[in-house]
């Protein structure tokens, strides 16, 4: 409890907060006290309201129903488990690419569908995604995709163990590292999802060393301002969702592995 909320309400208020179905599948999550505030005092929703809500709610639809479902469907007959064991290179790379691209389109667009829903309701539900494909580092990509989720982390994770090891030269690469994990099982207590939050962690956390090292270096300061740095940064992060994502479109972590070894040929 970080004492944002100024009472800690009724019990119906909880159940309200908690049962709230627009969010009630996969977010975005939102903050009881922000919420509580719009259900009690909601604003007069204006024409111009109403439209933007509307418009969101089909951006959303068409988000899902166009572009999403056939990129989902396309990725998982790519990703099957037959293409898999048989090393088909071309259609596992191109499943993995179609696969992040339809997380991206699937999630987003029911973020808009939720966010629309609930400004009709008077409910300002918080954006989820900004442009993660425009990231040009780890730490950017993370600010970017699925926001709720990773501030919700980052307030309930990361800042209690960064205050707790504030003497420690590595406390906040080290809790950027464990808040990842966290991420990473709140997806389900799988191996798979125990290694997709282990590399970002280790990616984060290690992109946090560099900053404290060498991010007032004026060689460092130079390199962050040049477009090559800033493409390979981008090419990277892409790379790194593209891959680690896979381990959602398959059903273990072995099989991930298999994957990897398929197309790299190791």
């Amino acid at each position: 409890y970080l004492g944002r909320s100024e009472e800690p309400g009724s019990w119906w208020s909880h159940v309200v907060f908690a049962l709230y179905f627009p969010t009630r599948v996969i977010g975005p999550m939102r903050r009881y006290e922000d919420f509580t505030r719009d259900v009690n005092a909601p604003e007069r929703l204006s024409p111009d309201d109403t439209a933007w809500a509307m418009r969101r709610i089909l951006w959303g639809v068409g988000k899902k129903a166009i572009l999403a479902n056939p990129l989902g469907a396309f990725a998982l007959f790519n990703l099957n488990p037959a293409l898999i064991a048989a090393g088909a290179r071309a259609p596992l790379v191109l499943g993995a690419c179609m696969y992040w691209l339809y997380l991206f389109f699937d999630l987003s667009g029911y973020s808009d569908i939720v966010i629309g829903i609930s400004r009709l309701f008077g409910v300002k539900v918080p954006e989820n995604f900004n442009r993660p494909y425009v990231a040009d580092n780890i730490s950017d990509y993370w600010q970017r995709w699925h926001i709720s989720l990773s501030s919700w982390v980052r307030d309930y994770v990361f800042n209690p163990l960064a205050i707790r090891w504030r003497g420690w030269t590595y406390g906040a690469p080290m809790g950027a590292f464990c808040s990842m994990v966290i991420l990473g099982l709140w997806h389900g207590l799988e191996l798979r999802y125990l290694v997709f939050g282990l590399w970002h962690g280790a990616l984060l956390g290690g992109y946090m060393v560099y900053r404290q090292l060498f991010g007032r270096k004026p060689w460092a300061k130079k390199l962050a301002k040049s477009r090559a740095w800033s493409f390979a940064g981008w090419c990277f992060v892409v790379l790194n969702a593209v891959l680690t994502h896979v381990l959602f479109a398959v059903p273990t972590a072995a099989m991930g592995l298999q994957w990897l070894r398929a197309v790299t040929g190791v």
